[in-house]
């Protein structure tokens, strides 16, 4: 069943109150938008402006593409999760954020916080640091350590 942004009408309020749970008449009813090829042919969303995203990880990490940082434009970006998903998705995720970055056309500071240490990471930074530059994203590469109540761990501190 389409989502319930697809839906026109009565259904569309339907379907988000009852969690997309519609009968199979309202079902056949549904006027679906034109697909062609895998994109659907619908006015582009307008972008979400944030102070600080946290990009997903674990599983959800491999939605994480050119269009999650076209919609999703943050001032900051953590990335979390040390894990052999995350590290496999690491490249495509980092380079997705220069291309979504590159269309926001403007001259927004980004700010790139990784949570831990990843070769992936390293030669990602070594090989774009230019185009890391002409797009204005800073990576914080420091290792930071905090000690409280007889604990240690790593931190990094972000002001707005």
């Amino acid at each position: 069943m389409a989502p319930p942004e697809f839906l026109e009408g009565p259904d569309r309020g339907r379907a988000l109150r009852t969690g997309h749970k519609l009968s199979p008449s309202a079902v056949s009813e549904i006027k679906a938008p034109e697909i062609t090829g895998s994109k659907a042919l619908s006015p582009p969303e307008p972008p979400i402006y944030l102070d600080l995203a946290y990009v997903p990880g674990s599983w959800s990490a491999r939605t994480v593409d050119e269009e999650f940082f076209r919609r999703i434009r943050s001032l900051c970006y953590v990335i979390s999760g040390d894990d052999h998903v995350k590290e496999g998705v690491m490249r495509p995720i980092l380079d997705a954020l220069l291309s979504g970055k590159h269309h926001w056309g403007s001259d927004v500071q980004v700010t790139l916080i990784p949570t831990f240490d990843s070769l992936v990471m390293h030669e990602w930074y070594q090989e774009t640091h230019e185009r890391q530059q002409e797009l204005g994203i800073t990576v914080l590469g420091s290792n930071s350590t905090v000690a409280m109540q007889d604990e240690t761990f790593p931190a990094c501190k972000v002001e707005f």
